[in-house]
């Protein structure tokens, strides 16, 4: 095991393979605060069986109790991308938590208590390639009928970002790398041709944009199969099973306390 080193809040283990980055002290001070260091872990952040919608369950009398649950968990996304989709799915309800958001709330710090130790690995590896993974689950919002929509990039095999599909055109840029993942073969292949377009101009300047870049050599598509769509993890609640996959392919772990 090798040292562990504190900087603005984060842990950083130093191992052979690289540096682990978690949060374990904040992670115990939370489920501390909201009676959770006896309860039972679970395996994955969201129930998948469970379907949540505006109006669901009994209103909170008070909902400053959820908005800082919420909140704090929004705060261990920093080194947490496998709670980034169940955090900004429970912040669509703050405005009018009920009961049932309130018990997914802590549904998620179930899942925290049994992964006390999860961090980046930030691997010392001298690989300079970068992959990206996008994915949308098309709408799966049962009120508004939104899309989800997420990405991780990973430069040299490790983590870099996650979230925001919108900055990854500008860190292609700044990394002049040519590379990209994407699940769907209707979507590479309306990038690929131009022929496409009088069929797509319902399609918003996204689609457009991104065949000029391809086309210009800024990045390169391939297809990914759903089983091997690490952006799955930021679209839609996932199995234990499934998400523990995802996992181990980030290089996320969770590592035993020093």
């Amino acid at each position: 095991m090798g040292h562990l080193h504190y900087f603005l809040g984060l842990e950083i283990l130093s191992e052979p393979e690289g540096a682990i980055v978690c949060q374990r002290k904040f992670t115990l001070d939370l489920l501390s605060e909201f009676n959770c260091l006896d309860c039972t872990p679970v395996a994955s952040p969201l129930d998948v069986a469970v379907k949540f919608k505006d109006v669901s369950g009994e209103l909170l009398s008070d909902p400053t109790l959820y908005k800082q649950l919420a909140g704090k968990l929004n705060f261990l996304t920093n080194t947490r991308p496998d709670l980034a989709f169940a955090v900004q799915y429970l912040s669509r309800f703050m405005h009018a938590p009920s009961s049932v958001h309130l018990s997914a709330a802590y549904h998620v710090l179930r899942y925290v208590k049994g992964t006390l130790g999860q961090g980046l690995l930030i691997s010392k590896a001298s690989d300079f390639s970068l992959q990206a993974y996008c994915n949308s689950n098309w709408a799966t919002c049962p009120t508004s009928r939104r899309s989800v929509s997420g990405y991780f990039v990973l430069p040299g095999g490790s983590i870099l970002t996650w979230k925001s599909k919108k900055s990854i055109q500008s860190l292609f840029l700044l990394l002049k790398q040519n590379t990209g993942q994407c699940v769907s073969q209707s979507a590479i292949n309306i990038a690929r041709n131009p022929v496409f377009h009088e069929r797509t101009k319902h399609i918003e300047l996204d689609c457009h944009f991104v065949r000029e870049k391809l086309h210009e050599g800024l990045m390169s598509l391939s297809f990914v199969p759903s089983s091997l769509q690490l952006a799955d993890m930021l679209t839609k609640p996932l199995s234990g099973v499934h998400h523990r996959s995802i996992l181990s392919k980030l290089g996320v772990a969770n590592h035993p306390p020093t």
